[in-house]
């Protein structure tokens, strides 16, 4: 039963690893776009209705803190990677 869970946990996290290299590549653009045009990388406002957005659809109030974090984090990964 446990390596039924374990097989299924690695096929998300792979899942996850794909749909995050697609969302670094996008910030990328995007960050080199926002140089091209003095742009700040930092959209404050964007960030937090983009956060708000993906939090009043997140379907489970039991682990929607955690995914508030972890948004938080790809979002600061996004940044930094924007000014790399």
């Amino acid at each position: 039963m446990i390596n039924e869970y374990r097989e299924k946990i690695t096929s998300i996290d792979l899942e996850i690893q794909k749909l995050f290299c697609q969302r670094m590549e996008y910030a990328k653009q995007i960050g080199l776009y926002k140089k091209e045009h003095n742009l700040p990388i930092f959209d404050k406002k964007r960030e937090k209705e983009l956060l708000e957005m993906l939090l009043s659809i997140y379907p489970d109030n039991q682990t929607k803190k955690y995914y508030k974090r972890l948004m938080k984090e790809i979002f600061a990964l996004s940044k930094e990677h924007q000014n790399d």
